[in-house]
């Protein structure tokens, strides 16, 4: 590509992404709108979901790490101290 030529690329690219955005809330707000204020209450859980979320992944990880060998760095690949 030519100097220039892969702005004008994302400058179109860009606003592709907006009008179809603007397409989509012109189409769909009325209903996104309607579909939050109806669930409003259930937005309290967001932030209980997100932890227990994340908490469960390091506890996940934490057993994961526990169960692998450990591995002496010094004898890896053949490499190290005799």
């Amino acid at each position: 590509m030519k100097g220039g030529s892969l702005g004008r690329a994302v400058t179109v690219s860009s606003m592709a992404w907006v009008a179809m955005f603007l397409y989509l809330g012109a189409r769909f707000g009325g209903q996104v709108e309607h579909l939050l204020l109806t669930h409003r209450g259930n937005y309290a859980l967001l932030p209980l979901l997100l932890v227990l979320g994340v908490g469960g992944y390091l506890l996940y990880r934490r057993e994961q790490m526990q169960r692998r060998p450990p591995v002496d760095h010094l004898e890896r690949g053949g490499v190290g101290l005799k």
